[in-house]
């Protein structure tokens, strides 16, 4: 299958008002999901001698204000 773009001239304003409205639109999805996970996630029990361990590094603050990652 052959597929052909064509260049369609569009204003600095419209690109701006198609990319906002894009963007409140991915937003108000995002906060709907959050919502509804909020509402239907199961209940955690908090246990005190439970830890959580990750493997993703952290950034730390070395000597001289410099930041590093940590593992």
């Amino acid at each position: 299958m052959l597929t052909t773009f064509t260049h369609v001239p569009i204003s600095e304003s419209t690109v701006q008002r198609l990319t906002e409205t894009t963007g409140m639109a991915a937003l108000a999805v995002a906060e709907a999901e959050a919502v509804l996970i909020q509402a239907t996630w199961p209940a955690v029990s908090v246990r005190r001698d439970t830890a959580v361990v990750s493997v993703d590094g952290a950034m730390v603050p070395l000597v001289g204000g410099v930041w590093a990652e940590a593992r």
